[in-house]
C-alpha cells in the first residue's frame, strides 16, 4: 500500500528524471551553437566552439564585421557556396561587411563567403591562399585548426588593407567596379594645390581693384555695371550606348596582380565574393 507521503516523493523523483532526459537531449544542441559559431555537422568540442567563438569575437570587434563560422552534413541540395551566402544573409542585415566561413561535410567543400567591404579586402588571390592553408587541416580532420587558418586569411587581408587597384568582377554580368583610395601623398598634394590656388585668386583680386586691408579705391557706382541676358538650351533628344566589357577566360583582365574580386549574387540578390575548396 503506497501512502499519502509517497505520492510527493515519487512525483519529484518522475520530475527529475524527465527534466535530466531533456538536459541529456538538449546539451548537445546548445553546445552546437555559441556565439557566431554553429557546429551544425557536431564536428567540434564544446572546448573548441568555445575558443573559436572567442578569436571571432575578438575580430569582429576591432574591424567592425561580421564573421561566422558554420559547419553542416545535410546541405539541402544546395552547392557549399549558395549554403554559405544563405547563411550570412539570414543572419545580417543588408549592407553589412563580414564572411562565412564553412566546412560541408555534404559536398566536401571548405568555403569562404565574403559580403561588403570584405569583398575588397579578401580578392581572389588571398582567397585561394587561404583556402590553401586551411586545407591541409581539414583533409586531417582538425576543423577547429581549419577555421582557424580561414580567420588568419581575414585578419591578414585586414591588416594589409585593399590592394591598390583592386576592383569587383561581376561573373553574371560583366560589370566592373574598381575601388579608389586617395593616398597621403594625394591628399597632401591636392591641399598644397588648394592653397596655392586660394593666394592665386586672392592676389588676382587685390591687384585688380587695388585693395589695401578694407581701403577701397574702387569706385562701385562709376564702374560697376551689370548685364542679364536670357538663354535658354532646349533637350530635342537623346541617345544612350550600353557596351559590355568583353572577356577572355572568364574574367576581364589578367588577374596575376592579385587585385580583382570575382562577384557574384546570392539567392536573396546581395552580391558576395569567396571560392571553394574540395576535400
Amino acid at each position: 500500500m503506497v501512502t499519502g507521503q509517497a505520492y510527493p516523493k515519487k512525483a519529484a523523483a518522475g520530475f527529475l528524471a524527465a527534466l535530466f532526459l531533456i538536459l541529456h537531449c538538449i546539451a548537445p544542441v546548445l553546445a552546437a551553437q555559441i556565439g557566431n559559431v554553429y557546429d551544425d555537422a557536431d564536428i567540434l568540442t564544446e572546448e573548441e566552439i568555445v575558443e573559436l567563438n572567442g578569436k571571432l569575437s575578438a575580430f569582429s570587434e576591432e574591424s567592425g564585421w561580421s564573421i561566422y563560422a558554420v559547419t553542416t552534413d545535410h546541405a539541402g541540395g544546395r552547392t557549399s557556396r549558395q549554403y554559405a551566402d544563405d547563411f550570412f544573409d539570414a543572419h545580417t542585415a543588408g549592407g553589412e561587411d563580414g564572411a562565412a566561413l564553412l566546412i560541408d561535410l555534404d559536398n566536401r567543400e571548405i568555403t569562404i563567403s565574403t559580403c561588403g567591404a570584405v569583398i575588397r579586402f579578401m580578392t581572389d588571390q588571398r582567397i585561394e591562399r587561404t583556402l590553401d592553408d586551411a586545407f591541409a587541416y581539414v583533409s586531417d580532420g582538425a576543423y577547429k585548426d581549419c577555421f582557424l587558418r580561414m580567420l588568419s586569411g581575414l585578419e591578414n587581408a585586414y591588416e594589409d588593407g585593399v590592394p591598390e587597384g583592386q576592383y569587383n568582377y561581376d561573373e553574371q554580368t560583366g560589370e566592373i567596379s574598381r575601388y579608389r583610395q586617395i593616398t597621403g601623398l594625394e591628399a597632401l598634394l591636392a591641399g598644397l594645390v588648394a592653397c596655392i590656388v586660394g593666394v592665386i585668386v586672392f592676389m588676382s583680386i587685390i591687384g585688380s581693384y587695388r585693395l589695401k586691408f578694407g581701403v577701397s579705391g574702387y569706385d562701385a557706382r562709376q564702374f560697376g555695371s551689370v548685364s542679364l541676358s536670357r538663354n535658354e538650351d532646349v533637350l530635342i533628344g537623346q541617345h544612350i550606348s550600353h557596351h559590355r566589357i568583353q572577356t577572355s577566360g572568364g574574367g576581364a583582365t589578367s588577374n596575376h596582380s592579385g587585385t580583382r574580386s570575382t562577384t557574384h549574387h546570392s539567392s536573396s540578390g546581395r552580391s558576395h565574393g569567396g571560392g571553394s575548396r574540395k576535400f
